[in-house]
């Protein structure tokens, strides 16, 4: 593994590379911020993590809103759309209603879609 001293002359594309990867500069999702920058800096640092507990009242709100566009579902519908937020695929979710192929699902959830942007869009109004 190269270290530092290993390059004599400072301009060589060899250290600079070498120093690029040590301090993630080519990164550009990356941003250096040290610990001591992080604890002097009460404004923005450390000390300005979210309560999870301040959004409580919003989160009550989108709950009782989901719950209100799975009541305008059918019994069928709900199901599907049940089984696809546990993690089954197409054709499990077919397997298991009885459908013939996932294609009848794949319509199914593209409805679902779309009475959801419909309700979405009303209740904006």
């Amino acid at each position: 593994m190269p270290c530092e001293e290993d390059f004599i002359n400072w301009d060589t594309n060899a250290r600079k590379d070498f120093r690029r990867k040590w301090h993630h500069t080519r990164s550009k999702r990356v941003q250096m911020v040290s610990l001591e920058e992080c604890m002097e800096d009460e404004e923005h640092g450390i000390y300005k993590i979210a309560d999870k507990s301040a959004n409580f009242e919003d989160s009550i709100a989108a709950k009782d809103f989901r719950n209100h566009f799975k009541s305008l579902l059918s019994d069928k519908d709900m199901d599907i759309l049940e089984l696809r937020v546990e993690g089954f695929t197409y054709e499990e979710i077919a397997d298991k209603l009885g459908y013939k192929n996932h294609s009848g699902v794949i319509k199914r959830m593209q409805a679902i879609k779309k009475k959801f942007l419909d309700y979405e869009e009303k209740s904006k109004q």
